[in-house]
């Protein structure tokens, strides 16, 4: 199972829409973007704004 949370403002948690969630689960927010761990196999997934490299891929 993969959690998406926090800001969401510009719908980088990946769920078709821009609305907010809250805590808790396993997860890393910024400002514009979301780091989430799949805990059945360990898979990281990375949403949101990347201006910066922040979500880890070119």
């Amino acid at each position: 199972m993969v959690y998406g949370l926090r800001y969401n403002s510009e719908g980088q948690l990946g769920l078709g829409h821009d609305t907010p969630i809250h805590p808790p689960q396993p997860f890393i927010s910024g400002q514009d973007f979301v780091l989430a761990l799949n805990t059945d196999n360990n898979v990281i997934f990375s949403f949101g704004l990347n201006d910066e490299g922040q979500l880890g891929r070119n």
